[in-house]
């Protein structure tokens, strides 16, 4: 029996018994919380992301009792259950620390509401986060946790460096193997750049390609190119993140061509999403068709150079999963410079439109306080088997339902109980993982490593 060739930790969830016989207009059907396939008329494959394993059947043996009892004897379907982690002292989390709404540049699809602070200066306008109180949060949170890791965000987080420094002393001063993480538009000066690099710093550098850089982004194209090569020869933990709209669809596979042969090897394309500053451009969105069958070109195009491309469809691919992210499961926090705690990375001000949903509690440095909200906080619960149209969904346990907040800002009637998904997102997520089953499934029979596991090489340290 095949297996995908890849190298990762077995997680188990709760037993789902929907079985749905009716293949939908893709071929896929929920077989017992796992997707099955239609290959042709007399050919199912199904796929386990549990145990990593393909079954090819005949579809008369599909509704067999025997073979779920075999399948389930081969780990093929789920057992136990992902459940929300409550606050407990000690606790691993994964802290957010937003230094800053202020930005270098401009760009239009940004997610966060920032205040534009011109490409040459470092002069910090809009809310910052001070290196004292970045010092106090991590000192204070880790009486009752243990901090995983930090992510720094902004705004662009890299014109608040003290701040990030600060943070960094503190966690490594209480956890011998902290993780750093940082969103970058990659227009910082050489010393914050050098620093980043030798804290060792999982790098996300936003770039959208080779004369595309500047469109939308408002962006120097040519200083982020110069800092990506940087990285590069400095063997930096990094990946370069693209946007993909109209504007550069069709020149996206020879800027990756370039990447790749100046030696990045992680490269994260995610389609323009027409949400936040985003919504005026919704005439740069790509159909989920075009962004695929882009997508699986640059695949093979990795392939070829035993490079990786990532999206966040395949985050679970391997390690299936209830939840999307962190915060969705409710252990994560990000601290605003505002005083706001939220649950996740866009929700950054109490005046945003589904800042109750997210918001978990305040601080302030002043008094020394960080208080949770546990009303809010035990309600978020973002589990993927809780949205309503994902409760059938053959994927649910690899997509986990997707982003919570791009539901809610696509259909505000919603609640922590999903009742309406963005329909191009559910389109694009099906496909994508659709077809990368089918490709594993190729490999596998070729007993040849696939490069889909992009997410799991990254974050090896």
């Amino acid at each position: 029996m095949p297996k995908a060739r890849s190298n990762q930790n077995k997680k188990t969830i709760r037993k789902n018994t929907h079985y749905l016989s009716i293949f939908d207009d893709d071929g896929v059907v929920n077989y017992y919380g796992i997707p099955a396939i239609l290959l042709n008329k007399t050919k199912i494959l199904i796929y386990s992301p549990f145990s990593q394993k393909f079954a090819l059947l005949p579809s008369i043996l599909l509704d067999k009792q025997e073979t779920v009892q075999n399948l389930r004897k081969k780990g093929f379907f789920a057992s136990i259950s992902f459940e929300s982690d409550k606050l407990k002292k000690k606790k691993e989390i994964n802290l957010a620390l937003s230094v800053t709404t202020g930005c270098n540049q401009q760009c239009k699809y940004c997610f966060a509401d920032t205040e534009f602070l011109g490409s040459k200066t470092l002069n910090l306008k809009g809310i910052i986060m001070e290196p004292e109180a970045a010092i106090f949060i991590v000192k204070r949170l880790n009486l009752f946790f243990k901090i995983r890791s930090i992510d720094f965000l902004g705004g662009e987080p890299t014109t608040n460096i003290d701040a990030i420094k600060s943070a960094v002393s503190a966690v490594k001063a209480v956890n011998q193997n902290p993780v750093f993480i940082i969103q970058t538009n990659g227009i910082m000066p050489n010393y914050v750049l050098e620093y980043l690099i030798k804290e060792n710093f999982f790098l996300s550098v936003s770039w959208d390609g080779l004369k595309s850089n500047n469109l939308f982004r408002g962006c120097e194209g040519p200083k982020v190119e110069k800092n990506i090569l940087k990285l590069v020869k400095s063997k930096a933990r990094f990946k370069v993140h693209m946007t993909i709209g109209k504007w550069n669809i069709g020149k996206v596979l020879s800027s990756i061509k370039w990447l790749f042969s100046n030696g990045v090897k992680f490269i994260h394309l995610e389609p323009l999403k027409p949400l936040g500053m985003g919504k005026a451009l919704v005439n740069q969105v790509v159909s989920p068709e075009e962004f695929i069958r882009t997508y699986f070109r640059a695949v093979a195009l990795a392939e070829e150079k035993n490079k990786y491309i990532l999206n966040y469809a395949f985050v679970n691919l391997f390690s299936p999963n209830d939840y999307f992210c962190p915060t969705a499961a409710g252990n994560g926090f990000v601290f605003n410079p505002g005083g706001l705690i939220s649950g996740c990375y866009r929700v950054q001000k109490e005046n945003y439109a589904f800042a109750k949903s997210f918001s978990v509690g305040k601080w302030k440095k002043r008094n020394e306080q960080i208080n949770f909200n546990p009303a809010v906080f035990k309600r978020l619960d973002f589990k993927g088997s809780k949205f309503i149209p994902c409760k059938k969904c053959p994927f649910l346990y690899i997509c986990s339902g997707g982003c919570p907040l791009n539901h809610l800002e696509f259909n505000p009637e919603n609640t922590s109980f999903i009742r309406h998904i963005d329909p191009s997102v559910c389109d694009l997520r099906k496909g994508l993982i659709t077809k990368a089953i089918l490709l594993m499934y190729n490999y596998a029979l070729r007993k040849k490593p696939h490069f889909l596991n992009g997410w799991e090489m990254f974050w090896q340290r």
